[in-house]
């Protein structure tokens, strides 16, 4: 599906009577014509809220049984003190849901470093992940807070090493709240005495805790389900949308709306054969409105259809026939 604005154009031709609005649409493909065979070319007056579409999940803990985890730890790490290393396991691995992909591997080598019970380099590896994030979200967001007193301090930097001034940063920005700054705080601390000399530091107490923090940042920020102010979480049966007062909002443009898509109330999959959108509303519609439409239409799909879509057309184009499909 490529989405417009408010008008298409494809090869100088378009839709002269949409069989949505009855309206006429030209469509407009700024990376050049899509090779697939059947291009979507949806009506421009049907109104479209964001959704999730693309995400991270880790269901190890909800798919394995204790067996096959034992054996997947005794494959990885070995079988001297299996019971302890299954016990740092259960400790530190729990189900998630992501917005970003970059981090899970290093995230995936903190763990398994603190199973096999190398508490030093977990413990390192945990505040080093969580120095990496503010990084992230500091020059991923930057350029929309070119008015900010900060912007000056770090245009041209590549990274910020000071926790403090990174911590001051996304606070002021309000990328994090009091309760994330206290995190951050707190696995600085750790950060500190893991890099210097405290006699007698109880490593492996530090790693559980800088991991369970690190965890808990990283997932108050990309955890979907701990987003409930960005995200409908099943509010509308089965699928996770983004709030529409937060679509402005500079996290959700640079985090969020890169892995979503724009879909109707009214539309469902067809499996390998696309999607259709039969039944759509023409015209603007609230946030409420969607919502109770998109319940209506996922209970009974069929009081909904009104047979006007879809319909399919097709365009010749360097000898070769391209099939348009209105859903």
């Amino acid at each position: 599906m490529v989405e417009s604005g408010k008008r298409f154009e494809v090869l100088g031709a378009g839709i002269r009577e949409c069989p949505r609005c009855g309206g006429t649409h030209q469509f407009h493909f700024p990376n050049g014509l899509p090779k697939e065979p059947r291009i979507y070319v949806p009506c421009p007056r049907v109104t479209r809220f964001w959704r999730l579409s693309t995400f991270y999940i880790d269901s190890t803990p909800n798919v394995l049984d204790e067996e096959q985890i034992l054996a997947q730890i005794q494959d990885m790490h070995g079988a001297r003190e299996l019971e302890q290393k299954l016990a740092r396991w259960r400790e530190v691995r729990r189900p998630g849901l992501w917005l970003i992909f970059e981090y899970r591997e290093m995230v995936e080598e903190v763990m398994q470093a603190y199973v096999q019970g190398l508490h030093y380099p977990a413990l390192t590896g945990a505040c080093c992940l969580a120095e990496r994030v503010m990084n992230r979200l500091l020059f991923g967001l930057k350029e929309h807070y070119k008015r900010s007193v900060h912007y000056k301090r770090i245009y041209d930097k590549s990274r910020v090493q000071n926790w403090a001034q990174l911590r001051k940063v996304l606070r002021d920005w309000r990328v994090i709240d009091s309760e994330q700054a206290g995190v951050i705080k707190k696995l600085h601390s750790l950060r500190t005495d893991a890099v210097h000399y405290v006699k007698d530091y109880d490593y492996e107490e530090a790693a559980a805790e800088a991991i369970r923090l690190v965890l808990q940042l990283v997932d108050s920020l990309f955890f979907a389900f701990d987003r409930k102010d960005i995200f409908w979480v099943f509010r509308i049966p089965g699928k996770i949308w983004v709030r529409e007062d937060k679509q402005d909002v500079p996290f959700v443009k640079e985090f969020v709306l890169p892995l979503c898509h724009k879909a109707g109330a009214t539309m469902l999959y067809l499996n390998d054969e696309g999607y259709k959108e039969d039944g759509a509303i023409v015209g603007p519609m609230t946030e409420a409105e969607f919502i109770e439409t998109r319940k209506s239409y996922l209970a009974d799909p069929s009081k909904h259809d009104d047979g006007k879509t879809p319909r399919e057309f097709s365009i010749e184009f360097q000898g070769e026939t391209r099939t348009f499909v209105v859903p």
